[in-house]
């Protein structure tokens, strides 16, 4: 598995299944990124489906066992899912970061650095917030050093 770049999170984003089912964003980044799985030798959304079904099969099949075997006085719920402990979350899902995010911090990179577009877009979501950060904290500097010069 390799780290998600920026274009890895907004191209799916125009893809017709995500557009009609946001669901399946997770599984087109996956495919994205996941390099190798097993004796596969490309990964597909399609093989991205088949294992997320599996994961969670095999999660349902754990949080049971876990919740039928323990006593009620010792059950530690804490480790469950949200309605699965009486909460008013729902359980599982995975959450996605938030596209326009992405692309404010896409757009403050370029706009600060001059990077062109391909560059911007291949840097990793760690790195593009590190960067993000480093701007934000030279930009403060900067300010705090013309406010105290007047």
């Amino acid at each position: 598995m390799r780290l998600a770049t920026a274009f890895d999170e907004i191209a799916p984003l125009k893809d017709p299944r995500v557009q009609s089912n946001p669901g399946y964003l997770v599984l087109i980044l996956l495919s994205r990124v996941v390099t190798r799985l097993g004796t596969l030798a490309h990964i597909n959304p399609s093989c991205s489906r088949a294992l997320h079904r599996e994961i969670s099969c095999s999660s349902r099949t754990c949080i049971a066992a876990s919740t039928s075997t323990a006593t009620a006085g010792s059950r530690d719920l804490s480790a469950l899912p949200g309605r699965l402990r009486g909460g008013d979350q729902p359980g599982g899902g995975i959450m996605s970061y938030p596209s326009d995010r992405i692309f404010e911090e896409v757009a403050y990179i370029a706009r600060y650095l001059h990077w062109p577009y391909d560059q911007v877009m291949a840097i990793d979501h760690r790195e593009r917030q590190r960067w993000v950060a480093e701007i934000a904290r030279t930009n403060d500097a900067l300010n705090e050093a013309t406010r105290s010069a007047r």
